[in-house]
């Protein structure tokens, strides 16, 4: 017995290093809370490791008994309140050129709302107090990148948070290719790749992302020259030279396989608990006699109830409530769609506790990317009712992997609702394809924390870790796809043409000549 704790102990000193604990700058800056429980686990992790971290969020934090310093910034509630608004508007509009300005006016909102942050006096004073040391400043990713400047700041390695599926920017600051004649980028696996239709238009909708991409990293750049002067600092282009680490909330099992460079980690499953919490007192009580199982639906913490049309409401009611199963409905607003002995109405619920339950049968969501996985990791079938943002296209994955199915919320009926709503219930293959990814998902030779705690360290011990970073970082767009050579062997392939064209024009009139004079001859 004493030996095996030995071994247990050697093993787990191999895998981590000693323990020593280092200054750590967590930015969490994004206006989205879903986005921010992915992030924060990874800055708990860390602490519960024994490091001192200091986080900086413009959400607040519901921890009673942090281990971590918290440094708020809130916006007004003006400005929260007109992106909020931006987010709804998107979500309700049917004219997908509406919904797309009106999302595109959302995060530029949410730039300026970043923006005003890091200028708040207590993010100032952060900076400027020279007694302030960090190891590494990890940022959360979206719509921020300029902040890698606060690293150059601090003189620190600087490590990336991201919460969905990778971007061409993204892979790029790790070296990594973005590979899209293999690799999905608007849903469904990798597998539908061997399809020319289905790589047309993952290629026309790359086109559309590298849009955006380029239009915000037109921002950033501004950003940065303000806050970061060249005469103090290195430049934007050269800060993204030096990014050490990607974490992404993302894993090969969900079905996209890409080549990926030792500086691009996957923590998919981040946030999912290891062992759930008891739930609240009057929760259990409510699922005590849960026979049949329950049902938990949440569309997360951005979309609101306002975003739903009452006909649509009133239809989802009364499935539900006509069903055998109780339900908890997370309900944001004050007086719910009607009374039902078989639902609990709640503006919270312990939505990662409650899926990992053994009498969950359905989980209906939003769709967005935090919820997706917890439901995927617990093997929990879902309904998906996608609003606006990244959530139409997990949910167009969800289908396309066999998890569940997608409501419309904008001609849902109850006739229509009430058929999805039973299909995922009462047909098994849906809780066997997702039952099978949850195995698949789990197996990992690190958890999605112990590889946190590894390769902070790993970026700390080794100052930054620059012997990990692929060449492809410090290489332009033409050095990467080899613009330059081919453009040179296509220089020597015409002046080759060219010399051999005019060798055989000279010689084709010397034997012209000859031939001229041999006729003249006889």
């Amino acid at each position: 017995m004493k030996s095996s704790v030995v071994v247990s102990i050697l093993i787990l000193s191999i895998c981590f290093g000693s323990t020593f604990s280092s200054n750590i700058l967590c930015l969490f800056t994004t206006t989205g809370t879903s986005h921010l429980i992915i992030h924060m686990a990874i800055a708990r992790t860390l602490a519960d490791r024994g490091h001192n971290v200091t986080v900086v969020t413009i959400l607040p934090l519901k921890d009673k008994n942090p281990k971590y310093h918290h440094i708020y910034l809130p916006p007004s509630e003006d400005e929260f309140a007109k992106y909020k608004n931006m987010l709804s508007t998107a979500g309700a509009e049917r004219n997908w050129w509406d919904a797309a300005k009106h999302l595109f006016l959302a995060n530029v909102e949410r730039i300026r709302i970043q923006d005003k942050a890091i200028k708040d006096i207590r993010f100032q004073e952060l900076l400027n107090n020279p007694g302030n040391h960090f190891d590494t400043v990890i940022l959360g990713i979206v719509f921020n990148t300029y902040l890698i400047g606060v690293a150059a700041h601090f003189k620190c390695p600087v490590i990336l948070s991201w919460v969905n599926q990778p971007s061409r920017d993204l892979l790029g600051l790790a070296g990594s290719p973005w590979a899209i004649s293999s690799v999905a980028v608007f849903g469904g696996g990798s597998s539908n790749m061997v399809h020319f239709n289905y790589r047309f238009k993952n290629m026309l909708f790359a086109a559309f992302l590298v849009g955006i991409e380029e239009f915000a990293e037109y921002q950033m750049v501004q950003y940065y020259d303000d806050h970061f002067p060249a005469e103090k600092y290195p430049s934007y282009g050269d800060m993204r030279k030096n990014i050490s680490l990607v974490f992404s909330a993302t894993h090969f099992s969900e079905g996209r396989i890409r080549p990926l460079t030792p500086g691009f980690v996957e923590i998919g499953g981040i946030q999912v608990k290891e062992k759930p919490d008891p739930l609240p007192t009057d929760i259990e009580e409510f699922l005590k006699d849960a026979n049949e199982g329950f049902i938990v639906f949440s569309l997360g913490t951005n979309v609101k109830t306002n975003d739903f049309s009452s006909n649509a409401t009133s239809a989802i009611f009364k499935v539900l409530s006509q069903s055998k199963y109780k339900v908890l409905w997370k309900w944001d607003s004050i007086d719910p769609p009607g009374k039902s002995s078989n639902i609990m109405f709640r503006n919270w619920f312990p939505q990662d506790d409650l899926l990992s339950h053994k009498k969950l049968k359905l989980f209906i969501t939003h769709g967005g990317k935090g919820s997706l996985v917890e439901a995927q990791y617990h093997g929990v079938p879902m309904l998906a009712i996608p609003i606006y943002g990244d959530q139409p296209m997990n949910a167009r994955e969800l289908v396309n992997m066999g998890y569940g199915l997608i409501v419309n919320h904008q001609n849902v009926t109850e006739e229509s609702f009430r058929n999805d709503f039973y299909e995922v219930l009462e047909n098994p293959k849906y809780l066997e394809t997702i039952s099978k990814f949850s195995n698949l998902f789990r197996d990992r030779p690190l958890s999605p924390r112990e590889s946190v705690i590894y390769w902070t360290e790993y970026v700390i011990r080794h100052r930054g870790a620059k012997h990990m970073q692929s060449p492809a970082v410090q290489m332009s767009f033409l050095q990467k796809n080899s613009l330059d050579i081919l453009a040179v062997l296509v220089l020597v392939l015409y002046l080759s043409y060219w010399v051999i064209r005019k060798v055989l024009k000279v010689v084709y009139a010397m034997f012209k000549v000859i031939s001229n004079k041999k006729l003249k001859s006889e």
